[in-house]
């Protein structure tokens, strides 16, 4: 079947600009409203819910890692002080601080001044002051570089 030109114009016309009689007009109600507003906050809390879960296992398994790696730290340092190994006991220790002060120079580098927490910086001023009367080279330049820096940015803001 052919078209006749004009009802293909207008087929195109309609196709591309609809008079607003072919379009239906859409309510908005204020059950409209209110079914949106509810529609989106039980997505939110679904949300929440399924993304809880998956979390709090996350962190009780980060948790739980770190607590295992304490005890082999400890009983490493324990044993090598029961056998008479006390450089070893020492050194350990030493590299068990210079961890401690990585970990907490950095998170306190990230955060705002104003959110850390008085006994952090004490505890980064009483490594200053360890270090400072038991000198410390270990055999990573870097590692020791970044110690420095962290505990001279930190331990003067006691």
């Amino acid at each position: 079947m052919i078209l006749p030109p004009d009802a293909l114009a207008q087929a195109n016309e309609s196709v591309l600009h609809p008079t607003e009689r072919e379009i239906p007009a859409m309510k908005i109600s204020r059950t409209n409203i209110v079914v949106g507003v509810i529609s989106f906050l039980l997505g939110a809390v679904v949300t929440v819910i399924a993304a809880w879960i998956p979390l709090s296992r996350f962190f009780a398994t980060s948790s739980a890692n770190v607590g295992a790696a304490d005890i082999v730290y400890s009983l490493t340092t324990l044993n090598a002080l029961k056998s008479g190994k006390i450089t070893n006991a020492m050194e350990l220790l030493e590299v068990q601080l210079d961890g401690g002060i990585i970990v907490l120079g950095s998170k306190l580098e990230e955060l705002p001044a104003h959110l850390h927490h008085k006994n952090q910086i004490k505890q980064m001023k009483a490594a200053w002051d360890y270090r400072a009367k038991y000198p410390r080279k270990s055999d990573d330049p870097d590692m020791d570089a970044t110690v420095a820096a962290y505990l001279d940015a930190f331990a003067a803001k006691e």
